[in-house]
């Protein structure tokens, strides 16, 4: 099992989860999480697809699904939900009031396994991703027990992304014994000299950041702006149980006029290619996404103001 995708993607873990015979379990307030919808615009277009992913909006430019590997995570209210066509997996991605990923949630249910997870994320305050939490805890109709956490930091310098680590504990107890494992995870990117205007999130960046099902949400722009300057390359290493590993792949990119990606490839293959529509726009100028921020903080001022 590739471990690396499982702590970080939740739905990533459930497949994992169900395959080891393990549960999960978690907390459900989001209260605060209430925000507009999100319009992710990148310059004058919006991205349709990705890969195996594609992207709808409705007429105000507003992101309303995301497709990906069999899944469709729809916008409904303050969040993105989807349910497996079994009806076991529940995944629900909430977003803060400027948009962005702050809390993801997870739910599953079946004759085996039951349980719920989550994962929180920060940024900074020019809208790059700072750090994630994870934790999940369950068991099973065998009497197994699992319980893991995880934390990630995203170091960025000169506005590129540079360093992720990723440390991770589980433990629990399967056919009568406990069991507890760890392992840390470190990605170190190097870059070129090739900027990357839309401050898109690559492809690959993204898949191996976020796990494959959030790799959609990072490309339309959900976990904040992606480098500066596009990777030329990156390094995986890392410990678990006391064994080291490492890897380095190359990335190679293409980009249309307009300084949106247009392909990527991970070590001169698996070519990935981008489509894009063109943005909805206003006669009088007027900027859609600052209206809705504008009014969700008078909404917010209010609410407090009565509170007092």
């Amino acid at each position: 099992m590739n471990k690396r995708k499982k702590f970080l993607s939740l739905a990533a873990l459930a497949v994992a989860t169900i395959l080891s015979g393990s549960f999960i379990s978690c907390s459900g307030d989001n209260e605060s999480l209430t925000p507009p919808s999100p319009i992710i615009i990148h310059g004058d277009v919006l991205v349709t697809s990705a890969g195996k992913f594609r992207f709808a909006y409705n007429e105000n430019g507003t992101l309303t699904s995301i497709t990906g590997g069999g899944e469709t995570y729809t916008l409904q209210g303050d969040k993105f939900s989807m349910k497996t066509s079994d009806g076991c997996i529940q995944m629900d991605v909430f977003t803060g009031s400027d948009g962005l990923i702050r809390k993801t949630t997870f739910k599953e249910s079946d004759e085996y396994n039951k349980g719920e997870g989550s994962v929180e994320y920060s940024y900074s305050s020019d809208r790059r991703l700072k750090s994630l939490s994870y934790s999940v805890k369950g068991s099973n109709k065998y009497g197994g027990t699992y319980e893991e956490t995880a934390k990630g930091n995203f170091t960025w310098k000169d506005g590129n992304l540079t360093q992720v680590t990723l440390d991770s504990k589980e433990t629990g107890r399967e056919s009568g014994e406990s069991y507890s494992d760890s392992w840390t995870l470190t990605y170190t990117y190097t870059y070129g000299n090739v900027p990357n205007v839309s401050k898109q999130f690559p492809y690959y960046v993204g898949e191996d950041i976020t796990g494959f099902e959030e790799t959609g949400f990072c490309i339309a722009g959900l976990f904040g702006y992606g480098p500066d300057y596009l990777p030329t390359s990156f390094t995986e290493s890392g410990v678990e149980n006391g064994s080291p590993h490492s890897h380095t792949y190359t990335l190679t990119f293409t980009q249309n006029s307009n300084g949106t990606l247009n392909s990527e490839m991970l070590n001169n293959a698996g070519r990935i290619t981008y489509s894009y529509s063109n943005a909805p726009t206003r006669a009088d100028g007027i900027d859609e996404q600052a209206i809705e921020h504008i009014v969700h903080g008078i909404r917010f001022s209010l609410f407090k103001y009565r509170r007092k």
